[in-house]
């Protein structure tokens, strides 16, 4: 079972924002006996990070270090991830009974984003398999410095392709060896263009805004 325990970055040590504290707020609200852990560099060790990680990290690319360390410390932690600006809309503790969950926040459902939201138990095969898929990778495409800016959904997407093939999630959940995956009106009902939560059901557990 995934453990109680929502996991969250902040790294640059910048003011956190007044969307962060809605959200933040409705984790306590729908979560109220989950532990929340946030990771920054005072409590996450990033020398021990592969090199792409320490990378990004010089180069203030905050939101490619957490692709990674939330992968990091899922896999070692166990328990939920959440950007910080997902508000939950309801509970999720009904989906804490699978070895994992992901969710994808395209209506074709090809690829999933694993800052919507994710689970997993301790040391999942999912969770490690893209979690390695960093090492031994540099964030500079090449030597000119040009930075590797392969989005998360993207990069974990082609990591999970190897053990489950090709992704396709339909309008109902699918079930992969109890690793569970989700339709977007679960955590990412907004269309990118208007921003408005058009696909928004019985279903969803959180907006990533």
């Amino acid at each position: 079972m995934i453990p109680k325990k929502i996991h969250y970055c902040w790294f640059g040590r910048n003011p956190k924002s007044n969307l962060f504290y809605r959200c933040f707020r409705s984790w306590k609200k729908y979560c109220p006996d989950y532990e929340i852990v946030e990771w920054n560099e005072d409590n996450y060790i990033l020398n021990n990070s592969p090199v792409y990680v320490q990378q990004a990290y010089n180069e203030k690319m905050w939101a490619f270090v957490s692709d990674y360390v939330r992968l990091d410390v899922v896999a070692n932690y166990g328990g939920v991830y959440f950007d910080t600006d997902v508000e939950l809309v309801c509970g999720i503790d009904d989906l804490l009974g699978y070895e994992s969950f992901f969710c994808t926040e395209r209506t074709d459902g090809k690829e999933i984003n694993t800052g919507l939201g994710f689970g997993a138990v301790k040391g999942n095969e999912y969770v490690l398999l893209m979690r390695n898929d960093y090492n031994g990778v540099s964030f500079y495409l090449d030597n000119s410095g040009e930075l590797d800016l392969t989005s998360c959904p993207q990069r974990n997407t082609k990591a999970l392709k190897a053990i489950i093939g090709e992704i396709n999630i339909g309008k109902d959940p699918v079930n992969i060896n109890g690793n569970l995956f989700l339709p977007r009106e679960y955590f990412c009902p907004l269309t990118f263009s208007t921003m408005l939560p058009i696909y928004q059901t019985e279903n969803t557990r959180g907006i990533h805004w």
